[in-house]
């Protein structure tokens, strides 16, 4: 499998100064929330062949792994990391496969990551819920896994103060937004999930995940440093809220000319109803969350 790219095409922009030569392996990591549905939608409309993290099992692709593993070709792979089938720990073979593909995709490629404004992100999150629990009560969507689903209507209700599950759906009343935010993280935090509150470091280190993960619940003060990987060109944060001339430039670079202008237009938004809030009136709430999810604005503040 390689990628369908016209290299006589693609217009190196002096203005920005792209001079590497294109990655021949890409790991386009799918960051929840930040658009990874329009730039799937992208990558099928421009017929660019690649990867999807959802379709990669240790046990079923051999030979797609070790095509992955051994880089003599050009691959680019898609996804949310953690969809990757992982061998159960009785198949050692297996599993240290899959640990050496997760090494190359982190360490032996070009890493492309959208982010966006942490808060914004949270927010999202938090009505993302939302939404899908009032789909499923309306029944426009019954398909999504039931275990997930029973863990977001218990923390609507939670958050909500409501003791029954209403009939016709949640409701966060906008007025309250900030309240509603430090409720949620702080019963996001009471739970074993988490994943909410550091979703893009969850994906941009998901091989440390569980060394981070302890250190969140711990209160333990770290920090994460993107600079070095993207000064050597591994590594590509874009803010998917905001294009950027520079960010544009760089996603055609590596995925062929117009690929940022079409992406622009692929806009898909699942969280529904989502209040517009003056960013003014949430500062509290950001140097509170910032305070303990620092890792989180690191990165956004890495993206070009």
């Amino acid at each position: 499998m390689s990628l369908k790219f016209d290299y006589q095409s693609i217009e190196l922009i002096s203005t920005f100064k792209i001079l590497r030569e294109m990655p021949r392996q890409i790991f386009f990591i799918h960051n929840a929330k930040c658009g990874g549905q329009a730039v799937r939608k992208t990558l099928l409309s421009s017929e660019i062949d690649f990867i999807g993290t959802e379709t990669i099992d240790v046990e079923k692709n051999i030979d797609l792994l070790q095509m992955l593993i051994e880089k003599k070709s050009d691959w680019l792979i898609f996804g949310h990391p953690g969809d990757i089938k992982i061998p159960s720990k009785e198949k050692k073979e297996l599993l240290s496969i899959y640990l050496k593909l997760l090494n190359i995709l982190y360490t032996k490629t070009t890493i492309i990551m959208a982010s966006r404004d942490p808060v914004d992100l949270f927010r999202s999150w938090m009505h993302y819920y939302k939404t899908r629990v009032n789909n499923h009560i309306e029944a426009r969507n019954t398909n999504f896994e039931p275990s997930k689903l029973s863990g977001m209507k218990k923390i609507m209700l939670e958050l909500t103060g409501l003791s029954q599950i209403p009939s016709n759906g949640f409701w966060l009343d906008p007025l309250k937004e900030s309240d509603n935010l430090y409720k949620f993280l702080e019963i996001i935090e009471s739970s074993s999930f988490l994943m909410p509150a550091w979703s893009q470091t969850h994906s941009l280190f998901f091989r440390e995940r569980f060394t981070i993960r302890d250190k969140l619940r711990s209160k333990e003060k770290f920090h994460i440093n993107c600079i070095n990987k993207i000064n050597s060109g591994d590594l590509f944060i874009y803010n998917s809220s905001q294009y950027t001339d520079y960010a544009r430039a760089m996603l055609d670079e590596y995925l062929g000319k117009d690929f940022s202008n079409k992406l622009h237009s692929t806009r898909i938004n699942r969280s529904k109803n989502k209040p517009l809030v003056d960013s003014q009136s949430l500062e509290n709430f950001e140097m509170h969350y910032k305070r303990d999810y620092l890792c989180e604005f690191e990165i956004f503040n890495c993206a070009k």
